[in-house]
């Protein structure tokens, strides 16, 4: 018998710690056939990958976390971003065998049909089919020279994004959602609305509790927008108002040997390895929760940052994650440039 945790009428999330369930009163095993019908990022051409695994049973049962290989196999960013429909739904297909161990020999069979399958962990903001597909539900804070990327899941049919600067509506956007055209993503730039200082910039969908504040703090002489990609596999962002500067570190190969009985250094090669340093500048508590998957990020970039267009890695490294005596926090963060920039 087999026990899915997944249902057809609703989203699945790639990381939600949840497990298939296997039991047998039989000498046997379970042969697990798992089809992942997917898509890249703004393309309309279906990929398809066939994954098997075998199940074996401690007196009779296990259990099986399957989401972290669904999402090894999902799509990623590796086109410039748009704004838009990011990337379809997945489809997935169980088929389950139990078969006796001695022979093979199938004893029953279990299948689950297309289970649409979104990236990530299960949204703290979620009703509906429709959810905010962010890590931080609180407030955010940018500047008026910043930019913010939000991501929502909708549910098939129309729905009507709306921005509110405080109390008052700037914008409204009608999208028309299917079940495999569902993930969002709306880019705003703070500039463009004519923010002040303490302005609240709601972006939210109508009829609904799903939308995102961010919080507009005081302008600095820094304004460098990061962007990252989170664990939904979409494009966030973070704007960094603290000041950075550009480390070059060498590390050498060298070679000691004996001449004349004397003890010879010789560099063999020299590798160069470009740093970023930058301080995030003043963000909020709630905040925290976006450096601590920025570090576990594997893509990232700034554009446009004194003069260049950098690709970069995050250096881990220790952090403060929660002071009771603060309401503010800045980070110093580090990044290796990817040498195929311009810096």
């Amino acid at each position: 018998m087999v026990t899915f945790p997944y249902k057809t009428t609703d989203f699945a999330f790639t990381l939600n710690p949840v497990f298939i369930n296997f039991s047998s009163n039989n000498n046997a095993y379970f042969d697990v056939e798992i089809s992942i019908k997917y898509f890249n990022f703004y393309s309309q051409i279906q990929q398809t990958k066939v994954i098997n695994y075998k199940i074996p049973l401690f007196n009779g049962v296990a259990k099986w976390y399957v989401g972290a290989i669904i999402h090894r196999n999902l799509a990623d960013l590796k086109v410039p971003f748009a704004a838009g429909f990011q990337t379809k739904t997945a489809l997935v297909t169980f088929t389950v065998l139990e078969k006796q161990l001695a022979d093979d020999q199938v004893i029953s069979a279990q299948t689950l049909v297309d289970v649409k399958f979104i990236a990530g962990n299960l949204p703290n903001l979620i009703a509906n089919n429709i959810a905010l597909l962010h890590t931080n539900k609180e407030l955010c804070r940018v500047t008026q020279k910043g930019y913010c990327n939000v991501s929502f899941l909708l549910s098939a049919g129309e729905h009507v994004l709306k921005i509110f600067l405080n109390e008052n509506q700037v914008s409204a956007e009608t999208i028309t959602a299917t079940a495999s055209n569902a993930v969002f993503t709306k880019q705003v730039s703070i500039a463009s609305l004519n923010a002040n200082l303490s302005d609240s910039v709601i972006i939210k969908i109508e009829g609904t509790s799903i939308q995102k504040t961010f919080v507009v703090f005081p302008s600095t002489n820094q304004s460098n927008t990061l962007y990252f990609i989170d664990n939904h596999k979409l494009l966030t962002s973070l704007e960094l108002t603290g000041e950075f500067l550009f480390q070059e570190d060498y590390k050498q190969l060298t070679h000691d040997y004996k001449r004349n009985l004397e003890e010879v250094l010789e560099i063999v090669d020299v590798e160069e390895e470009n740093i970023l340093k930058i301080n995030t500048g003043y963000i909020l508590k709630a905040q925290d929760k976006l450096i601590n998957e920025l570090f576990k990020c594997k893509k990232a970039f700034i554009k446009n940052i004194n003069g260049y267009d950098l690709q970069i890695v995050p250096i881990s490294k220790k952090r403060v994650g929660y002071d009771s005596t603060a309401f503010l926090y800045d980070y110093d963060l580090e990044f290796r440039i990817n040498k195929k920039t311009d810096a």
